[in-house]
């Protein structure tokens, strides 16, 4: 065998080795980092869940989405959804709104594309555990709604909140009771007031350590005037990129019965943003 061949082998076996023994630390080092994540995953649940003790979380995110109905556009999205418990009483605040370059307006087909702010909003809600999965809720907020031809509205609720399941994977709460909804309309019709019968479904499924589903629908029904119906709902995944850093993708729509007049009933909105995602749980 030559100098060069005996060369060869030498680094090929040398290269052999270290793969062999880099292998069970790149697994090692893989198994710790899903172990991690289980046992991060575990720790949020049981924080809470654990109604002696505050827990927060907050999703902030930012992003684009394409609209189809009474308006179409493409929009620049931000939400935040924050929620801090003290004990038994939990806060829950909702914060979002779009800009957008409008490129049709069925309110005024012939009018030429513009940018524009068309859809904020913010909403409140305290929850208070009166057992550890029911619980007795109140809150309210208000919107600008240029989408819909509503310049200005306002909600109030109150009702009782069950989790049917909640479990560390998944999460079912059915909601019900009262929400009063009041809007300064766009002319021929100048206000709406509403009394409802509220509705709401929230669904959670984390479908692995890095991805979470959520559904939610809400229905909000007149008791006065049976022909107004109000229904608004959604699908949305949560995919982990990164410690803190999430990819927030879904589709919402909204849905009124009785619109403005000369806008259509229905809206959808799809939506795809990066976002911070970070609770108070620990290792």
């Amino acid at each position: 065998m030559s100098i060069l061949q005996k060369t060869l082998l030498g680094c090929l076996c040398t290269a052999l080795l270290s793969a062999v023994s880099a292998f069970p630390r790149s697994a090692a080092s893989q198994g710790r980092e899903r172990f991690e994540r289980i046992v991060y995953d575990e720790a949020t649940f049981y924080t809470e869940r654990d109604l002696t003790a505050n827990y927060f979380k907050t999703d902030n995110s930012i992003g684009g989405i394409f609209s189809t109905g009474n308006v179409e556009q493409i929009s620049l999205e931000g939400k935040s959804n924050t929620v801090y418990r003290i004990k038994r009483f939990k806060n829950e605040w909702d914060l979002g709104g779009y800009y957008n370059r409008k490129s049709f307006d069925a309110n005024d087909p012939l009018d030429p594309p513009e940018t524009i702010a068309r859809y904020i909003y913010g909403t409140y809600r305290m929850d208070y555990f009166f057992e550890p999965k029911t619980t007795y809720f109140v809150g309210g907020g208000g919107y600008s709604d240029q989408v819909k031809g509503i310049p200005l509205g306002g909600r109030a609720f109150t009702g009782i909140a069950h989790y049917f399941v909640w479990t560390e994977k998944t999460a079912l709460r059915l909601s019900g009771g009262y929400e009063f909804v009041g809007e300064r309309r766009d002319p021929p019709d100048p206000r709406r007031i509403l009394h409802t019968l509220k509705t709401d479904l929230a669904f959670k499924q984390r479908i692995s350590s890095g991805v979470i589903f959520l559904l939610d629908l809400s229905s909000l029904k007149a008791v006065e005037e049976l022909d107004q119906w109000i229904v608004v709902g959604g699908i949305r995944f949560e995919i982990k990129l990164y410690k803190i850093l999430s990819l927030f993708t879904g589709v919402a729509f909204r849905f009124d019965n009785v619109p403005t007049t000369d806008f259509r009933k229905l809206d959808t909105v799809s939506s795809l943003g990066l976002g911070v995602s970070f609770d108070s749980s620990k290792k």
